[in-house]
């Protein structure tokens, strides 16, 4: 059937129904195709993406690895002002300090050679100085204000002494759950230790041990 036919005529064409329906089905399976293609082609994007999601490696942080010399830490130690042929004091507080006992008072070494506990926590004779005379902790304490040490006798007795040379000065200090305790080297196989009673007064290093709290101190600067 020719166009100019269907002008003359001005009818439309006769179309078989069964082609029709043909046709039409052709075309719905056409559009299904399309749309399971289109589902494919977004399944195999997804899994892609989670692939690469996969591949992609997580980032990490790590501190430089660093080799630190006896050479660097003498440099470093000389530009604050600090001689390591010095002895340095107490590593964490520095040398000066108050000894504030868990009885609650402030070990202080008083002008006549008494050691008592104080309450009053500006008292001069509170002020101490710790100086560590080893790499095992030994060390010595002396009241600024008096120039005295604070020496053990051999009844066990607290005082102040003027001679920092003799061997009854040195303590060796222990770190017992956050507090210090300071044992004579002296004494130290008989187990004394500096010690501040509830009333303020010296404990006799005789009746000492490290688990009483005459004998915990809390460094104070």
């Amino acid at each position: 059937m020719s166009l100019r036919w269907i002008q003359e005529n001005q009818e439309a064409p006769i179309v078989d129904e069964e082609s029709s329906d043909i046709e039409d089905s052709s075309g719905d399976n056409t559009d299904d195709q399309i749309d399971h293609l289109s589902v494919e082609e977004d399944d195999v994007e997804a899994e892609g993406e989670v692939a690469e999601h996969r591949r992609q490696k997580r980032e990490t942080f790590r501190h430089p690895t660093t080799t630190v010399s006896l050479r660097d830490i003498r440099r470093k130690a000389m530009e604050q002002g600090y001689d390591p042929n010095i002895p340095m004091g107490n590593p964490t507080y520095g040398p000066v300090m108050q000894l504030h006992s868990m009885t609650g008072y402030r070990l202080a070494i008083l002008p006549c050679g008494k050691v008592r506990g104080l309450e009053c926590e500006c008292s001069p004779y509170a002020i101490l100085k710790v100086t560590v005379l080893s790499f095992d902790l030994v060390v010595q304490i002396e009241g600024l204000e008096t120039g005295l040490f604070l020496a053990m006798n051999a009844r066990g007795r607290l005082y102040g002494e003027r001679n920092k040379d003799k061997d009854n000065t040195t303590w060796q200090h222990l770190t017992v759950r956050s507090y210090d305790s300071y044992r004579s080297v002296k004494y130290a196989d008989r187990e004394w230790y500096a010690g501040i009673k509830s009333n303020g007064r010296p404990k006799n290093g005789r009746k000492t041990a490290i688990n009483q709290k005459a004998t915990k101190f809390l460094p104070i600067r």
